[in-house]
């Protein structure tokens, strides 16, 4: 018995193929069709769960990234306090060490 990849048909030239046959290669392209369209929807289900992913990773940058300015801030007026100019001189400090 033929499969559908055992005949080739040219699309020009009129065929003589029983209808049993025909019905076999038509019910192989639907079988063939359905696998395909069930990949198909699996490979986009895929797609979907891996942008999700995506965008949850995004966030979490953007927030470690809030975070980290945060952080960076909080430091340099730590820095400040501890090795910068204090506001609490008083007019004789000047001469204290002199």
């Amino acid at each position: 018995m033929k499969t559908a990849s055992d005949i080739h048909l040219n699309p020009a030239a009129p065929t003589s193929l029983p209808p049993a046959d025909l019905r076999r290669i038509l019910e192989e392209k639907d079988h063939l069709l359905a696998d395909q369209e069930v990949r198909l929807s699996n490979q986009e289900a895929e797609l979907a769960k891996q942008q999700a992913l995506l965008k949850a990773r995004e966030a979490l940058i953007a927030e470690q990234q809030k975070l980290l300015r945060l952080l960076e801030e909080q430091l340099r007026l730590a820095r400040l306090r501890r090795f910068g100019s204090s506001s609490e001189k008083r007019p004789f400090q000047g001469e204290l060490f002199d």
